[in-house]
């Protein structure tokens, strides 16, 4: 149970932690291409949001659900 939990932090982690580093880059990105974006900087970095809290909160329901069976 523990090593699947564990497991489950780092999908977790890796999720948020890419979609942090993509919305850094996204940022100075647009800070060097500013006069030709029409779109504001974080346009991106919600539409990944997106995916990135369906994983996250698809690991806490099945880290719950764990916890519920190991009972």
């Amino acid at each position: 149970m523990k090593r699947i939990e564990t497991l489950l932090n780092v999908v977790m982690g890796a999720s948020f932690g890419s979609w942090l580093g993509l919305t850094i880059g996204d940022y100075r990105y647009y800070r060097i291409m500013e006069p030709f974006n029409s779109a504001p900087w974080y346009t991106p970095a919600l539409v990944r949001l997106i995916p990135c809290a369906a994983v996250i909160l698809a690991c806490l329901l099945l880290k719950l659900w764990l916890r519920r069976r190991a009972r």
